[in-house]
Parts: structure tokens; C-alpha cells; sequence
């Protein structure tokens, strides 16, 4: 841009002169007018050196072009003096501007050489015609940036209300001189900045704005954090309870803070005097020599004394002095009255606590584990040990314990150390059995009880109680060997009961086979009723045999439920299978209803809700002579993923007595012992129902009138479920109650060949007589081994596998069976007198798909077998 301008200059004078040239005699007279401006322009534009230039250019070339050769006076003015005049104006006019030039350029230097940015606006129009390279550097801008643009452009739109605030706050700091505001860096970031605007009129007759501008982002981090600093300083003097005192090197008060119940004097009076009037002597005389002694070492000194304050009486305060300046410092006194109470209650609790354990017949301990050693040890170690307390902290753990609980030392001191460091407020008290040794190298029992702390050093300590407990231990030993001898009864116990079911199952069996085909003999009145007494009598044994089995289990813990799918039809099916007949028999309607919204698809034990419901109906059935039995299902409470199924079990029977009814539960109780012996039974019918209800999550209870009848109500929790999946179905025999209907299935079944594995004689003969009667096809294998002889060579369509067999039992012969392939889908059916849960999972874990406890009805066998031969085909 430079050299254009100079460019432009140097052609300024032959311009001139072109156009003087060209207008010929009507500008003759002026030809200076003409070529003056152009001298003076070109000065202008490229200084005070093309000026002289241009100016000699001009005069020689007038007298080239313009002036005759002749001289001559007679042209007046002369065309030589003028020449003469107007190189002596130019000159003039060019030194002029080399004065101007130069003065200018030290006025740009002394601007560009500020630590502010400066720059120049038109007032008319805020534009910005002039910046120094400072302000380019703090606004990040080029040159070319900011020159013509508005001054706007350094300026932030808005700003919000705090930083209005804040602008405010600062402008009374700085005060009026200067204007602070926010300025707006090129990338958008903003700066506290500190102006000063002064107005003047530019030689082109403009008014222009000169701003001096500051950036004060340093001063304004600076105040403020000076502000905080002062805030935080005020406001951690006003939260230190201490008194506080400003004096100067004479010892006169020059401030304070403080509480003035804690004064010796009011506050208003000891402001400009000197503790020397103020204090008692005996206080003068201490402080005095304290002073003296800050202001000679210039170091922190620290006394206690005590003051007989009015409001409070004699006080023991602890006194700081602190120099902040060579004749001034600060007191800082704090009331010691509590701690010095608190150290001497420490002093003596520690007294009493010391006495205590060292008369304690327990050991007290201290182990300092970051060095690890022992600190304390109480004098009763030698009643444990025979050592001395010196003996025992000079013992290292290896010494003291057995090598197993060294180990078990170390183990816990790694997991319980980290857990203490990281929650140190919140000890936990450990305790632990260890063994150790005894001065003549016995081996004892030992109990230990500890805790972490920190001491007085920071450092982690085990404070410990250690305590004999060999005879606790040989207690401890006896109880277990009298658990185990209790265990091996109890086992005995149970496999004697189980020998018990199983001994009398397997001769009731065979009466009730006996009972079975003697009903289709010919017979007197009196011989059928002797054979119903029979039956009865049967019944009733099995159900004895079958409460005392189930108590027994429930009574020693063992009672478990057998949760599954099932639906609530198979439940009515199986109610409406035992009871309708033998309701029909006495004259007594027996129903069932179902309330709307009880699901079908359950998930719960459906075995022992059949036993509740038996149990219940069986009662109201052997009380009720007339009238009607009822059992109700609904639901008492809906939840997301289960539901309370409500059943109510209602007669018309005999009632009971309100006075025996809070007992009515309990184990072998009855209402009535005319009607026990009347009815019979063992009185544990209704406590296991109970002990069942409350292992299903639900309750029982029962209401009674006399000569009207009972109603019992009992709830179970069980699961929801949209169906059921083959897979997860529950078996269950006991549903099947009633011969099927269906003679196509009867037919079928007579087609079908079907093995029973049983040992005993009289089984097989009652079996075949039965099958014989059905017009069935059964064949017979004597044991375990022949039963898998006779799989292995023929084709059958189920199996009827007793359990307990000479040469090999049922669940060893099912096992064999089952690892032929061709015998993965063949129905095996255990047919056994252990009727207890167990022994149907063990065949069901064995590989068999249902379980028959004996004595079973006939119809029980021929259901089971329909179902799992004509079930497996389809």
C-alpha cells in the first residue's frame, strides 16, 4: 500500500503539468495554481523526500515547457521570480509536513509502545479508523479485523444479571475515573477491561474518541479472591470459640473478638489500654515475660493460666501469641476448663479400669500392630498360662499359638485391617476360638474378643480380652457326640417306622386283594357285612399308619413341600373320585364349586392340599349322618405373580362343642371321647393339616355349632402359571379313584401285555386274580433280575416293579431297563409298601414314571395303567 502511494505522488507533477499543457493559454497565467496542489498532495501521500522531489520536478519543468527562452523583464511577473517563489513555498510546505510527519510518528510510537490498547473512533459513526498492535493482541484480532468495523464488535451483546452485578461492584472499587465493563474476545470468550475515553476534532476536522483500554482480568481473580479470603477469614474468626486479641508492642488492646461473658473486663473498657491495667498482677507478670520474648524471637509461644472471671468463676484458659508484624500480635486464649475436667476423669477412669483389669480373670491385652508388639498384658495371664506379663510381651504369635491358628490370626488381621482404615468409626468386635500354649507347653482352648483402634500416636492397636474355655470345649464335645448318638436314633427311628409301613402295608395288601375278590364270590348277609367290617377296619389302619408317618416327619423337621404344575380340576377330579361314592353310600350330598376367577394353572404342592382336603372332607363325612357336604375354592388376595387360594370345607354333621375348640389343633386331640371311640381315630388328622397349611404360607380355622354342623376354612399361597408343560407335569396315582368309563380303553387294555416284578406269593396270586377278572394279560418275573431278563427277550407295554426284591430290587432293575434304548418310553410303575416321600423320588429318580403305595383298590392299578399306556401312545 506504501509504495502505491509513493507511486502515485511521483506521477502527481506530470499530471499537473499534462493538464497545463493541454489547457494551454486559458490557465497560462496560473500555471503555479496547477502545479502547487500537485506538490503538496504528493508530499501528502509519500512524504517529506517526494515533495522535494516533485517540487524541483515541477519548477524545471515549467521552465521547459511553459517559459520563452529569452529573458525578459517586460513579462510581469516575471516567469523566473516566480519559479523562484514557488520552489521557496514548496520547500516551505514539504519541511512543514516533514516536522508534522515526524512528530506523528513519535506520538504512533509512544501509543504503540503502551501496555494498553489503544484505539481511535469516529464519534458520527463508532467506527473504529485506528488500533494499536496491544489490542490485537488481547482482542485477538488482525488489524485489518477491526479498522471500519464498529466498535460493538469488542463488545458482548448482553450479559446476565450477576455479571451486571458484579460490573457494578467493581466500578465502585475502581471508581468513577474509569469505566469497567465486559469486553468480547475474537473467540467469543469475555475479559473484565478498565477504559478511559478522551473526545478531540482530527486534522480533517472529525470528531474522534480515543480509548485507552485495560485488561484488569487479573486484578478483578485478584479482588475476588481477596473478597472470598477475607469472607473465609471472617468467617472461620467468627466460628473458632476462641478469644481473640489484637495488641501492639506496649501491650495495648487494639482489637478483639469474643464472647464478653469470658472477659475480665467489659468489652468498651480495655479497647487502647494495656493488660498491664487491665489483669491481675500475677497474670501482668506471666504475660509480660511471654511478650518480651515473641517480640525478641519473633517465634509462637504458648502458657495456660487460670482467671477468676465474674460470670463464670475461676476458669484455667490456655494463651497463644502470635507476631504478625515487628510491634504487633495476636492472642489467641482458649477456655482448657472442660479438658482439664475431661483429663482428670480420663485419669481416674483409667485408674479404675487399670484396677478392674488387672483384678479381671480374663486376660486384657494391647498389641500395637504397626510395630508389632505387645503394649499391655494383664497380670491374669499367669492364671492362664503361668507366665508373667513381662514372659508373655516378649512372646512372638508363633510362640504363644498353635501353628492352625497363627494362621488364623494372620487371615484375619488381612481382612478385618483394610475394612478398620477405611470405616475407622465403626470398630467391629471379632471374636474368635483359638488354640494355645501354656507355660509347660499344654495345648488350651481359648476364646478372644477384639477390637482396632487408633492410639494416642495414630497408630492401629487390637485391644483384646482373651478367656479359657477348655470346659466349654468339652461340653461342646459332649453335645456333639450326644447329637450324633440323637441323629443315629432318630435314623433308627425313622427306618424303624418305615420298616414298621412297610411290614404292615405288605399283609394289609394282600387282605385287602383277599377283600377285592371275595366281593365277587357268593356270600351271606352275614358274610358281606363281615367282609365290609373288614374293609373298614383296613381303612382305618391305613390311615393311622398313615397320620403317624406323616407327624413324625413333620414333628423332626423333615416335612418338605413338593412344589409343581397342576391343574385344579385334577384336585376336584381326585375329591369328587373318593368321596362322591362313599357320600352316595350314607345318603349325604357331597359337591364341589368354584368360584369365578380362580385359575386353573397352579404351581403349588398338590399332594399335601389333597391330603388337607382329605383329611377335612373324611372328617365331615364320618360326622355327618344327613344333609350335605360342601368344599368352595376361591380366591382371597390377587397378587402380580401368585394368589391366596381360600377353600372352605362345610358339613352338616354333628358339630363340635365351642369349648373344645381352641384345642382343636393340637397334636391327639379330640372332641369328644365317646365319639373317638365311636368313630375312632388318632386325633393328629387336624395338627397335621395345620402344620401343612402354615408350611404352604396360609392359615386354618374352624366354626362350629352344635346339632347344626362345622365349617373349616384354610389358605395356601401358590404361583400363577398360563399352562403347563408335559415336562413339568406332577404324576400323581391317587387321582386316579374310579375305573375309567370308557370300554374302548378297557378293550384296549385288554390287548396290552403288562410284567409285574413282585417276590412275594401272595401279591402275584392277587394280581393275577385281578387281571384275570379285567380279562387282562400279566405275566410274573420273581425278582429284579428276571424282570430285565424277560424286557431284554420280549415286548411289553408297562411294568409293575415292586421295590424291595431278593437278587436285585426295583430301582436297580429299572436302572438296567433304562439303558436300553428301546426302554427309554416304557411306562414303569413302582408298586411298593414304602409309602413314604422319599421312596417315591427315589423311584422317580431311578427312572420310573409313577409311584403305588400299598395296599391299594384295584381301580387305582388299572387307572395308573391307562393312563400311562394310552397317555405314552398318543
Amino acid at each position: 500500500m506504501k509504495h502505491l502511494q509513493i507511486a502515485i505522488s511521483l506521477l502527481l507533477p506530470w499530471v499537473a503539468m499534462y493538464l497545463r499543457w493541454i489547457l494551454g493559454q486559458q490557465i497560462a497565467p496560473y500555471t503555479w495554481v496547477v502545479l502547487f496542489p500537485a506538490v503538496l498532495t504528493s508530499t501528502y501521500l509519500g512524504g517529506y523526500r517526494v515533495g522535494i522531489i516533485n517540487t524541483f520536478v515541477c519548477a524545471f519543468g515549467a521552465i521547459y515547457f511553459f517559459i520563452p527562452p529569452e529573458f525578459s523583464f517586460s513579462v510581469k511577473p516575471s516567469s523566473y521570480f516566480s519559479i523562484f517563489i514557488f520552489i521557496i513555498f514548496s520547500l516551505t510546505s514539504t519541511y512543514i509536513f516533514y516536522k508534522w510527519e515526524r512528530r506523528l510518528k513519535f506520538y504512533l510510537q509512544i501509543i504503540e509502545s503502551m501496555t494498553d490498547a489503544v484505539y481511535l473512533i469516529k464519534k458520527d459513526t463508532g467506527k473504529i479508523v485506528y488500533t494499536n498492535s496491544v489490542l490485537d493482541r488481547i482482542f485477538g484480532y488482525k488489524k485489518k479485523e477491526v479498522i471500519g468495523k464498529y466498535e460493538s464488535l469488542l463488545k458482548p451483546k448482553e450479559i446476565s444479571q450477576e455479571l451486571e452485578a458484579k460490573k457494578e461492584e467493581l466500578q465502585k472499587q475502581f471508581g468513577l475515573n474509569s469505566k469497567i465493563e465486559l469486553s468480547l474476545k475474537k473467540d467469543g470468550s469475555l475479559f473484565w477491561t478498565k477504559s478511559r475515553t478522551t473526545n478531540f476534532r482530527h486534522v480533517d476536522f472529525e470528531e474522534v474518541s480515543l480509548v485507552i483500554l485495560e485488561d484488569i482480568s487479573k486484578e478483578v481473580i485478584s479482588i475476588s479472591e481477596n473478597t472470598i479470603l477475607e469472607k473465609r477469614s471472617q468467617a472461620m474468626l467468627e466460628a473458632i470459640p476462641d478469644l481473640v486479641f489484637r495488641l501492639n508492642s506496649q501491650g495495648v488492646f487494639l482489637d478483639y473478638k469474643a464472647d464478653e461473658k469470658e472477659l475480665f473486663h467489659q468489652a468498651n473498657s480495655i479497647i487502647g489500654k494495656s493488660f498491664q491495667d487491665t489483669m491481675p498482677q500475677n497474670i501482668v507478670t506471666l504475660v509480660d515475660k511471654v511478650m518480651k520474648k515473641v517480640f525478641s524471637t519473633q517465634s509462637l509461644e504458648t502458657f495456660e493460666y487460670e482467671l477468676d472471671i465474674p460470670k463464670l468463676g475461676v476458669q484455667q484458659y490456655e494463651a497463644r501469641i502470635i507476631p504478625v508484624a515487628l510491634d504487633e500480635v495476636i492472642v489467641i486464649v482458649r477456655n482448657v476448663t472442660d479438658k482439664h475436667k475431661i483429663a482428670k476423669t480420663l485419669s481416674e477412669s483409667e485408674k479404675k479400669y487399670r484396677l478392674l483389669a488387672e483384678n479381671s480373670t480374663d486376660v486384657i491385652w494391647v498389641l500395637n500392630l504397626t510395630e508389632n508388639r505387645f503394649t499391655y498384658i494383664s497380670p491374669s495371664i499367669f492364671s492362664l498360662r503361668g507366665l508373667t506379663p513381662e514372659e508373655a510381651m516378649n512372646e512372638s504369635l508363633e510362640d504363644s499359638l498353635s501353628p492352625e491358628s497363627v494362621k488364623k490370626v494372620k487371615d484375619s488381621v488381612s481382612k478385618r485391617l483394610p475394612i478398620f482404615l477405611a470405616y475407622p468409626n465403626d470398630p467391629i468386635i471379632s471374636y474368635d476360638e483359638l488354640q494355645q500354649y501354656k507355660k509347660n507347653g499344654e495345648l488350651i482352648w481359648i476364646e478372644t474378643a477384639t477390637r482396632y483402634q487408633f492410639n494416642e500416636n495414630k497408630e492401629v492397636e487390637v485391644l483384646g480380652i482373651t478367656r479359657n474355655i477348655e470346659k466349654r470345649k468339652q461340653i461342646e464335645n459332649e453335645l456333639r457326640e450326644a447329637k450324633k448318638i440323637a441323629e443315629k436314633s432318630n435314623r433308627l427311628k425313622s427306618e424303624f417306622l418305615a420298616n414298621m409301613s412297610h411290614e404292615i402295608r405288605t399283609p394289609l395288601n394282600g387282605i385287602l386283594g383277599l377283600v377285592y375278590l371275595l366281593q365277587d364270590t357268593q356270600m351271606s348277609k352275614e358274610q358281606k357285612d363281615y367282609l365290609s367290617r373288614i374293609t373298614n377296619a383296613s381303612s382305618l389302619l391305613i390311615e393311622i399308619l398313615n397320620n403317624i408317618l406323616d407327624f413324625s416327619k413333620i414333628e423332626a423337621g423333615y416335612q418338605t413341600l413338593e412344589e409343581g404344575e397342576f391343574k385344579l380340576e385334577e384336585v376336584i377330579s381326585y375329591m369328587n373320585g373318593i368321596f362322591s361314592p362313599k357320600a352316595k353310600s350314607k345318603g349325604i350330598h357331597f359337591f364341589i364349586s368354584v368360584e369365578n376367577g380362580v385359575p386353573n394353572f397352579l404351581y403349588g404342592d398338590k399332594l399335601h392340599i389333597n391330603q388337607i382336603l382329605q383329611n377335612l372332607v373324611s372328617n365331615s363325612l364320618k360326622f355327618t349322618e344327613k344333609g350335605e357336604i360342601q368344599v368352595q375354592f376361591s380366591v382371597k388376595e390377587f397378587m402380580e405373580n401368585d394368589f391366596v387360594l381360600s377353600v372352605i370345607v362345610r358339613d352338616t354333621g354333628i358339630g363340635i362343642p365351642e369349648s373344645f375348640l381352641p384345642t382343636l389343633f393340637n397334636s391327639f386331640a379330640q372332641a369328644d371321647e365317646s365319639n373317638a371311640r365311636k368313630y375312632g381315630g388318632t386325633g393328629l388328622g387336624l395338627a397335621i393339616c395345620k402344620k401343612l397349611v402354615h408350611l404352604m404360607g396360609g392359615e386354618i380355622e374352624v366354626q362350629s355349632v352344635v346339632g347344626e354342623g362345622t365349617t373349616f376354612r384354610f389358605t395356601v399361597r401358590l404361583k400363577k402359571i398360563k399352562s403347563i408343560s408335559p415336562e413339568n407335569k406332577i404324576s400323581n396315582s391317587d387321582n386316579a379313584t374310579e375305573l375309567s368309563e370308557s370300554s374302548n380303553e378297557i378293550e384296549l387294555l385288554k390287548k396290552t401285555r403288562i410284567l409285574l416284578a413282585e417276590d412275594n406269593d401272595l401279591n402275584q396270586l392277587i394280581a393275577k386274580k385281578v387281571f384275570q377278572k379285567l380279562g387282562l394279560n400279566l405275566e410274573i418275573a420273581e425278582n429284579g433280575l428276571k424282570a430285565v431278563e424277560l424286557i431284554s427277550k420280549n415286548n411289553y407295554d408297562a411294568v409293575l416293579m415292586d421295590v424291595q426284591m431278593p437278587i436285585m430290587d426295583g430301582i436297580e432293575a429299572t436302572k438296567r431297563i433304562r439303558l436300553d434304548k428301546k426302554n427309554q418310553n416304557l411306562p414303569i410303575i413302582a408298586v411298593s409298601a414304602a409309602a413314604m416321600a422319599e421312596d417315591r423320588e427315589k423311584s422317580i429318580s431311578a427312572g420310573m414314571n409313577d409311584h403305588i403305595a400299598k395296599p391299594f383298590e384295584p381301580v387305582i392299578l388299572i387307572n395308573t395303567l391307562q393312563k400311562w399306556i394310552f397317555g405314552n401312545k398318543s
